[in-house]
């Protein structure tokens, strides 16, 4: 007698069972690979108050540049350098206050912190010096525009 090869119950469930297993796996690799992307894209652009003070404080080191301050500062902005003791008003006095400190000493600005921002104002802490040198700790904070220029900045000693 002849015997038939009959497959055994079941046994094509348990070849679905594996695929099955298999796109899941590969579904969460996918998934996982997706948000670990737009997670690390996140982290490398920084948000728009970072974005400024890095703008104000390049704008405060290196080489002096009226049109970059032109573009950060109203024309009616206010200065109050609470480490100097010397208030600025106007953006030709600011203007001419940077080119002071950059061309006089070598002026540099460095956040130290991240920005923070309640309503219309904008808070960082850096430190500021010259000639290579770190003189000191202070706390920059903006109050902006409506159409985003700083029209007040207030710089104070954060030691």
């Amino acid at each position: 007698m002849a015997q038939a090869a009959v497959p055994m119950k079941g046994t094509s469930q348990i070849h679905f069972g594996w695929l099955g297993i298999g796109v899941v796996i590969v579904a969460v690799a996918v998934v996982a690979g997706l948000l670990g992307y737009l997670v690390s894209d996140r982290q490398m652009v920084p948000n728009a108050d970072q974005a400024l003070m890095a703008d104000v404080s390049a704008a405060w080191t290196g080489t002096y540049d009226a049109a970059t301050l032109a573009s950060l500062y109203a024309t009616d902005a206010i200065l109050h350098d609470e480490i100097a003791g010397v208030t600025s008003t106007g953006l030709g006095q600011i203007q001419e206050k940077a080119r002071s400190y950059i061309e006089g000493s070598g002026f540099t600005v460095r956040p130290t912190s991240e920005a923070i921002r309640q309503g219309a104002f904008v808070a960082q802490f850096m430190e500021y010096g010259a000639s290579g040198e770190t003189l000191g700790k202070g706390v920059a904070l903006l109050r902006l525009a409506d159409d985003g220029k700083i029209q007040e900045h207030w710089v104070y000693p954060a030691e």
